[in-house]
């Protein structure tokens, strides 16, 4: 997620997850998976917090709970008036890593922001502000995690280290921790679903690390349960074939009723 925020692709390594069944809707909203050792310093990458009107009152709320991690604070009317325009919405994009967005303005963003921050992958993550003694754990949280986006392909990725500022135990740890999320994040079946994994750099070929194997057995590449979504549309399509039948067979009875009730008028 932080390629295009803090500098060459070759710093980060990334754990590809290649599945068995692909999600049937591109999701917008990114997947928070926790690590070890956080992928982003705030000392060095700026962060923006979107935030509902009046943005005053949460820059008073940082302020009060010295919260001094956030670079800048933007509400929704200051997103449609003073970024509106295509180049104000390019520096605030280029100038900013990370953006995290109040949860309950995140559906409207999509729009507001354009498909620029949806190609640079830097569409903002969700963060709860609800309750105000909970925000700086929330805010903090939200920094120290790497994100997984699920596209419309059978393979995603996720940044779990930076080269530039872990070691190989801190990489160590972050794969572990991703890894140990996995059966909750990934669509379709968790672990079930995974056909395998593998390692890279920006610059490296993908290296596997594990792989279904080649049997019906737990986990094997051909173990996989129908999915709800597939047993729905089974039921779904067994009921439509039997109400084709029935609706034949009805017919077909009609019209025997009726030629007999034509011979026997005729008689």
């Amino acid at each position: 997620m932080f390629a295009d925020d803090v500098g060459s692709n070759d710093r980060f390594v990334s754990l590809v997850i290649s599945m068995k069944k692909i999600p049937n809707k591109e999701k917008h909203k990114p997947i928070k998976m926790e690590l070890r050792h956080s992928l982003l310093d705030p000392k060095s990458t700026a962060v923006c917090l979107v935030v509902k009107d009046p943005q005053r009152e949460y820059k008073d709320l940082l302020a009060e709970k010295d919260i001094k991690f956030i670079s800048k604070v933007v509400g929704i009317a200051k997103l449609k008036g003073k970024h509106s325009s295509f180049e104000a919405r390019r520096q605030l994009l280029s100038s900013h890593g990370l953006f995290l967005a109040d949860a309950r303005v995140l559906p409207m963003l999509p729009n507001i922001l354009g498909n620029a921050f949806f190609r640079a992958k830097k569409l903002p993550v969700p963060v709860n502000l609800t309750n105000p003694n909970k925000v700086k754990a929330e805010l903090e949280q939200a920094i120290s995690s790497t994100y997984l986006r699920l596209g419309t392909g059978s393979c995603v990725s996720v940044k779990i280290a930076d080269l530039s500022r872990h070691d190989e135990s801190q990489i160590h740890a972050n794969f572990d921790r991703v890894v140990q999320q996995l059966a909750k994040r990934i669509p379709l079946g968790g672990w079930a679903n995974i056909q395998g994994l593998h390692i890279k750099t920006g610059t490296s070929i993908s290296l596997p690390i594990w792989l279904a194997g080649l049997n019906s057995l737990e986990f094997g590449r051909f173990a996989m349960e129908p999915s709800q979504d597939e047993l729905d549309g089974r039921k779904g399509a067994q009921e439509r074939k039997r109400q084709a039948v029935q609706h034949k067979s009805q017919n077909k009875k009609r019209r025997l009723l009726c030629t007999s009730l034509d011979g026997t008028g005729s008689e």
